[in-house]
């Protein structure tokens, strides 16, 4: 089985299309609900304090370093499932102001306000980020099934960003009846170095560096499940791990053992010699769910998939490895001076397709990782899905009364 071949051509533009066929594409737009699925960190996070709602991510002043509210989750698990704070999501991100016209990052403020303006019922699905995907897995086809009830059985059409579309390929594995079709963007289906970053160096947030630091990073479970993967595969590397020494030899690591993580000094085993017990236990945990999360991304023979359609950026140099004790090392590990790759300034573009078996027709993109979903393809491609089903197939959900 094999997708189409990458195209970087424009989808054909509403203006040139001809009054009929514009037509047509509202009319399908108008009877298949949209779900918008966002990413890492691409929800805001609240709780409430005396009676009051106290925004923890993110607000401006978070994000430039005034503030920094507490993000930890309880390392704790009961029953195989993380304990719980009183934190929850709110909505997905719109955008952060720290100052205008200097200092500001867009999330999903354009994406969400075009999808609302094209008419079509279009909802989005927000989710705790921080938490096992395994979680955000049920929790997402429980939405979904929601929304094909509340549309008289129609299934679903599904735009998923970054972490986002993790989810939802794992959520269609187990019930793709529910989905009409899917557009996957930035996804780090096979993960990457750049995502490890946030357990081993700690990344910046605008500018607070200690708002998702690395000793806050080590408590969410989601960013060991993304972080890298070599179960599927890499035919253009099939030695790749992520992991060199400063000759260029790959060195071996499996990214869902906890022992690996100790043995190559990574994440908080590169920083303390001996951690608790406790954290220990805990990151084998959010291993133990990561490889679970993984297996649920295979492509299944039994199944009859939707439609898909992955779009990956190709043009940003992409950390795609990391040096041991390289000239740039920070406990023991150099991602400064490693090789790029292209991609998205975050995933290498190889990283973006999914496991082998699935079909799926592909777009190469330029924008940063972030940006993706506002490439403006985007509107046309979701039409193009619609008449594709239209043509092909059902967009009925057998589980529930047809129209």
């Amino acid at each position: 089985e094999k997708q189409k071949q990458p195209s970087s051509a424009p989808a054909p533009s509403q203006e040139k299309r001809s009054k009929e066929d514009r037509k047509r594409r509202k009319a399908l737009r108008n009877t298949v609900p949209l779900i918008t699925i966002h990413g890492y960190k691409g929800s805001v996070l609240a709780k409430k304090v005396d009676g009051q709602v106290s925004v923890l991510w993110l607000t401006a002043s978070q994000a430039a370093g005034f503030s920094t509210p507490d993000l930890k989750l309880p390392i704790t698990w009961t029953g195989g499932v993380q304990d719980r704070d009183d934190t929850h999501p709110m909505h997905t991100m719109k955008a952060v102001t720290i100052i205008p016209y200097l200092y500001e990052a867009d999330f999903y403020g354009v994406w969400l306000a075009k999808a609302k303006a094209s008419g079509r019922p279009s909802y989005e699905f927000s989710y705790d980020w921080r938490r096992s995907n395994l979680e955000n897995v049920t929790r997402f086809l429980a939405y979904v099934q929601w929304i094909s009830a509340k549309h008289n059985g129609r299934k679903a059409q599904v735009l998923a960003h970054s972490m986002g579309a993790i989810i939802a390929m794992a959520a269609m594995n187990l019930k793709p009846t529910l989905f009409h079709s899917v557009l996957f963007a930035g996804a780090p289906f096979r993960g990457g170095p750049g995502l490890v970053e946030d357990l081993h160096w700690g990344t910046v947030d605008g500018r607070n560096k200690d708002i998702a630091g690395v000793d806050v990073s080590l408590t969410f479970a989601s960013i060991y499940q993304i972080a890298q993967d070599v179960d599927h595969g890499h035919t253009w590397d099939p030695e790749y791990t992520g992991l060199i020494d400063t000759d260029g030899n790959v060195l071996p690591m499996d990214w869902y053992s906890v022992d690996d993580w100790k043995k190559n000094g990574l994440g908080i085993f590169g920083r303390e010699a001996e951690p608790s017990p406790v954290v220990v236990e805990h990151i084998r945990n959010c291993l133990e769910d990561g490889k679970k999360l993984r297996n649920l991304l295979k492509h299944r023979k039994d199944v009859d998939y939707p439609p898909m359609v992955v779009m990956a950026t190709n043009t940003l140099p992409t950390k795609i490895r990391m040096i041991r004790n390289g000239p740039k090392s920070v406990n023991g590990w150099d991602i400064e001076t490693a090789p790029t790759v292209p991609g998205d300034g975050r995933i290498p573009f190889e990283h973006m397709c999914p496991a082998p078996g699935y079909q799926y027709d592909m777009y190469t993109a330029s924008l940063p990782h972030l940006y993706v979903i506002n490439d403006p393809r985007i509107p046309d491609l979701l039409d193009d899905l619609l008449e594709k089903v239209a043509k092909e197939g059902t967009s009925f959900n057998p589980a529930h009364p047809k129209l």
